[in-house]
């Protein structure tokens, strides 16, 4: 099984990605910020940050009602990738296929008080 959840700050505006390949449809890009604390004993914080991938109507959702600083929930599953840089170099890279989107708290809708 291939499920995660996660909570976080967004970290940059949702921006669409148009792939150069005809056969793949756009979709939306952004991070998310989550904390992971210690217990009273290590005292310690870690930040990590997680590329997500919206497609479709959910990836329209988030470009209209998510911007950077809102606090999100999210479903999804995890998908790694290996790609070739300008330069030759081999990347790889891990992201969030998002399946499900919970809106925490979004500075639009305490603005404007509207329903998705």
């Amino acid at each position: 099984m291939n499920k995660l959840t996660a909570m976080g700050y967004v970290g940059v505006d949702p921006k669409v990605i148009t792939p150069k390949k005809d056969e793949f449809k756009p979709f939306t890009v952004f991070t998310i910020n989550t904390e992971e604390k210690g217990s009273n004993i290590s005292k310690y914080n870690r930040d990590e940050w997680h590329n997500l991938i919206v497609r479709g109507a959910l990836g329209e959702v988030c470009m209209k009602h998510v911007s950077k600083g809102d606090r999100v929930a999210i479903e999804g599953r995890v998908q790694n990738k290996s790609f070739k840089t300008d330069k030759g170099e081999k990347r790889k890279q891990t992201e969030i296929v998002v399946e499900k989107i919970y809106f925490v708290s979004n500075k639009k809708r305490q603005k404007d008080e509207y329903d998705l």
